[in-house]
């Protein structure tokens, strides 16, 4: 995918709200808070067709309380870059957020895109328009989404 159409895709999608609807669940997971939250009616068979690509983006939180959650007001400081992430491959059609797990000091972003999106690539335009964040961008292919399918079985969602 041409770098500089990536780039100005990233820009644009934080501009536009995706719509998606979330829900919101809490659990607690060897002794510590584990929140979760994933879109409301997401089609995982149809759209495993489309998107074979599983990448996740941890972000280390930097302010987070004794039990690995955030600090409420670092978290309200993070509605930008969580609206960028959790929004951009819908608003350019590369692909989907399924999960966003927050647990032991970190945020992990879910999701599924088409094959062909350079990962290194995506991370580069994140960590420039977000460089006060650290984050690891991973990525394989899972084109019968196993990954989600089973930790939605694990956890009753």
């Amino acid at each position: 995918m041409n770098k500089v159409m990536l780039f100005v895709l990233i820009l644009l999608s934080s501009v536009f709200a995706s719509g998606k609807s979330w829900e919101s669940m809490s659990f607690e997971y060897e002794g510590y808070p584990l929140y979760l939250r994933i879109p409301i009616g997401q089609d995982y068979e149809n759209l495993s067709e489309s998107y074979s690509k599983h990448i996740s983006i941890t972000h280390h939180l930097e302010k987070v309380l004794s039990n690995g959650l955030p600090e409420n007001e670092y978290n309200e400081s993070l509605i930008d870059f969580d609206s960028q992430v959790t929004s951009v491959l819908e608003n350019t059609e590369l692909g989907v957020t399924v999960l966003v797990e927050t647990f032991g000091g970190r945020r992990t972003y879910y999701m599924y895109s088409v094959s062909s999106l350079s990962v290194e690539h995506f991370k580069n335009e994140l960590s420039n328009k977000f460089p006060e964040y650290s984050i690891d961008v991973h990525s394989y292919s899972d084109e019968d989404w196993s990954f989600i399918k089973q930790y939605s079985e694990e956890w009753g969602f």
